[in-house]
């Protein structure tokens, strides 16, 4: 039997993970607990996400992970004001919010570059 401790300390166990996969997871996980409901219903609130780097991120990687393109790496830029003084790639632990954004298709074709 899996408990729902068990299935928040594997969910917490890696940070890197997205949503997505961490909510995978956890209904993976839920659906063998004994009480589990036959079908299990959540929904995503529309709210900012906050990653933690790991050793070798970069914006434009976090951002292509999230948002399916590194067009958005504007918008994790101005959410988090002092980030790219960091450096290209971001020391393992820095906390970096992903706002709740749609990406628009002519967004995709821009090319950002934040260091020479």
């Amino acid at each position: 039997m899996t408990t729902a401790a068990e299935v928040l300390a594997a969910v917490e166990a890696d940070p890197s993970r997205l949503p997505e996969e961490l909510l995978a997871v956890a209904l993976a996980a839920a659906s063998r607990l004994d009480d589990a409901p036959a079908t299990l219903e959540l929904e995503r609130p529309a709210s900012d996400f906050v990653y933690v780097a790991v050793d070798g991120d970069t914006l434009d990687l976090i951002a292509y992970r999230r948002y399916g393109t590194v067009a958005a790496v504007r918008n994790v830029v101005a959410a988090n004001p002092g980030l790219t003084a960091l450096g290209p790639r971001l020391p393992a632990g820095t906390r970096v919010n992903l706002p709740d954004i749609e990406v628009a298709p002519e967004d995709e074709a821009r090319i950002v570059q934040l260091w020479e």
